[in-house]
């Protein structure tokens, strides 16, 4: 996931931009980059995603383990 995606994806959700700055309005009326905190959401969504699938892996594939366990660890190294 790259920083332009995360961009990408804030616009989409209507954000404000202003060139590669993701802002939101403070209550005191100043414009803030969320940039950081944003790009540190994505991750977590990322990692949770990537850990579910591992899991899914593991347990539907239950007859074939080393199949299954070769998917949930390629999957958990994908992790950032």
């Amino acid at each position: 996931m790259t920083s332009e995606q995360i961009q990408q994806w804030a616009q989409e959700a209507g954000f404000q931009t202003r060139g590669v700055v993701i802002r939101t309005m403070h209550s005191n009326g100043s414009w803030v980059s969320i940039n950081v905190e944003l790009e540190a959401f994505a991750h977590l969504v990322r990692n949770s995603t990537l850990e579910e699938a591992a899991v899914v892996a593991e347990y539907e594939n239950a007859a074939d383990w080393s199949i299954s366990g070769q998917i949930a660890r390629q999957l958990r190294s994908l992790k950032t």
